[in-house]
């Protein structure tokens, strides 16, 4: 279970931050399953024990906006995993508040409540004119996303390309998916890169400019796709 999630939140390939809070839950659950029903050693207990704690130390640190958003922003999960899980109501309402309050920071500034226009003389808007204006469309876009049902999951699922294709429905959801969900979990990614570049630049080729460093690296990249 834990080189699963090592594997699932240290690919570099798709996005990752989705599955933090996830998996953070799925490994502090084991261990506490293992010290209730398995038969063990002390020494196996204390390091299952050690475990959980570690895990406990950094999930707290998972309260950061960008664990719930990248969670809900997938159209896989939403809400739906909070629920299942039985989380309390309050984080599940904190979660989505949390979502909302982002979400409202991507919408642009022309849709909210228009400062009021110099008219001519006798002229008045209509109520429905502004009640049109009130009633911006972009403001049910996360109501509209939550409410309908999750996407099944399967393996070739792309997020990505999911919400690329949703962009027309949901247009500032879209660019707010984009945003978070390039966040990686963990910093294996970078730190590959790192390694990369280390066998890269050896002793003979000590000398490359950075600029050389970058694009030879890149076209590394590019070629392995």
């Amino acid at each position: 279970m834990f080189e699963e999630a090592t594997k699932a939140v240290c690919a570099s390939k798709h996005p990752t931050l989705t599955n933090t809070i996830v998996m953070y839950n799925m490994l502090i659950n084991a261990c506490e399953d293992f010290v209730e029903t398995s038969p063990r050693s002390e020494m196996l207990g204390e390091a299952v024990d050690a475990a959980r704690s570690k895990l406990c130390d950094y999930y707290a640190k998972a309260d950061a906006a960008v664990y719930p958003v990248a969670t809900i922003i997938d159209p896989r999960v939403k809400l739906g995993y909070y629920e299942r899980e039985g989380w309390e109501e309050e984080c599940v309402l904190e979660a989505k508040a949390t979502a909302k309050r982002v979400f409202d920071s991507y919408v642009p500034a022309q849709h909210e409540e228009a400062q009021p226009q110099p008219v001519s003389k006798g002229y008045k808007k209509s109520k429905a004119f502004r009640r049109r204006r009130n009633n911006c469309p972009c403001k049910d876009e996360l109501r509209r996303y939550l409410g309908e049902k999750e996407v099944d999951d399967c393996p070739d699922f792309d997020v990505l390309q999911w919400w690329r294709g949703s962009a027309g429905t949901y247009p500032h959801l879209s660019r707010m998916a984009r945003d978070y969900l390039a966040v990686p979990s963990t910093g294996a990614p970078a730190e590959r890169a790192f390694s990369k570049g280390a066998e890269l630049v050896d002793s003979k080729r000590a000398s490359l400019d950075p600029e050389t460093i970058k694009k030879s690296m890149c076209m590394q990249s590019w070629l392995k796709q």
